[in-house]
Protein backbone atom coordinates (compact mmCIF):
# COMPACT_ATOMS: atom_id res chain seq x y z
CA UNK A 1 0.00 0.00 0.00
CA UNK A 2 2.79 2.41 0.95
CA UNK A 3 4.66 1.62 -2.26
CA UNK A 4 1.58 2.37 -4.40
CA UNK A 5 0.98 5.64 -2.58
CA UNK A 6 4.60 6.65 -3.01
CA UNK A 7 4.51 5.80 -6.72
CA UNK A 8 1.31 7.81 -7.26
CA UNK A 9 2.75 10.74 -5.33
CA UNK A 10 5.90 10.77 -7.46
CA UNK A 11 3.89 10.58 -10.69
CA UNK A 12 1.56 13.36 -9.56
CA UNK A 13 4.39 15.67 -8.45
CA UNK A 14 6.48 15.10 -11.58
CA UNK A 15 3.51 15.78 -13.88
CA UNK A 16 2.68 18.93 -11.89
CA UNK A 17 6.25 20.20 -12.24
CA UNK A 18 6.27 19.50 -15.98
CA UNK A 19 2.98 21.34 -16.48
CA UNK A 20 4.19 24.30 -14.41
CA UNK A 21 7.19 24.74 -16.74
CA UNK A 22 5.06 24.86 -19.89
CA UNK A 23 5.54 28.23 -21.58
CA UNK A 24 7.83 31.04 -20.50
CA UNK A 25 6.58 34.56 -19.94
CA UNK A 26 7.62 37.71 -18.10
CA UNK A 27 5.87 38.39 -14.86
CA UNK A 28 7.77 41.60 -14.17
CA UNK A 29 9.31 43.40 -17.11
CA UNK A 30 12.22 44.97 -15.27
CA UNK A 31 13.70 47.44 -15.98
CA UNK A 32 11.31 47.79 -18.95
CA UNK A 33 9.60 45.56 -21.52
CA UNK A 34 10.24 47.17 -24.91
CA UNK A 35 12.75 45.74 -27.38
CA UNK A 36 16.00 47.68 -27.43
CA UNK A 37 17.33 48.55 -30.89
CA UNK A 38 20.71 50.10 -30.10
CA UNK A 39 23.02 50.53 -27.12
CA UNK A 40 25.96 52.96 -26.96
CA UNK A 41 28.77 53.06 -24.43
CA UNK A 42 29.60 56.64 -23.47
CA UNK A 43 32.45 55.70 -21.16
CA UNK A 44 33.43 52.87 -18.82
CA UNK A 45 30.31 53.19 -16.63
CA UNK A 46 27.79 55.13 -18.76
CA UNK A 47 25.51 53.70 -21.42
CA UNK A 48 22.46 54.84 -23.35
CA UNK A 49 19.97 52.61 -25.15
CA UNK A 50 17.12 53.31 -27.54
CA UNK A 51 14.27 51.00 -28.42
CA UNK A 52 10.66 50.51 -29.45
CA UNK A 53 7.95 52.93 -28.30
CA UNK A 54 10.70 55.56 -28.32
CA UNK A 55 12.22 54.00 -25.22
CA UNK A 56 15.30 55.81 -23.96
CA UNK A 57 17.42 54.35 -21.18
CA UNK A 58 20.50 55.83 -19.52
CA UNK A 59 22.82 54.55 -16.80
CA UNK A 60 25.89 56.15 -15.27
CA UNK A 61 26.71 53.35 -12.80
CA UNK A 62 27.34 50.38 -15.13
CA UNK A 63 23.66 49.37 -15.18
CA UNK A 64 22.90 49.21 -11.48
CA UNK A 65 20.26 51.92 -11.91
CA UNK A 66 18.53 53.16 -15.07
CA UNK A 67 16.79 56.37 -16.04
CA UNK A 68 14.00 55.17 -18.37
CA UNK A 69 11.77 57.34 -20.53
CA UNK A 70 9.07 56.34 -23.04
CA UNK A 71 6.79 58.08 -25.50
CA UNK A 72 3.36 57.03 -24.23
CA UNK A 73 0.01 58.46 -25.35
CA UNK A 74 1.55 61.61 -26.79
CA UNK A 75 3.47 62.38 -23.58
CA UNK A 76 7.12 62.89 -24.51
CA UNK A 77 9.39 62.14 -21.52
CA UNK A 78 12.85 62.68 -23.00
CA UNK A 79 16.00 62.02 -20.99
CA UNK A 80 17.64 65.26 -19.93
Amino acid sequence: MFRNSLTLSIIFLSSYILIAQNGWFWQNQYPQGNHLLTVWALDQNSFIAFGQAETQMKTIDFGNTWDIKNYINGDDQAIE
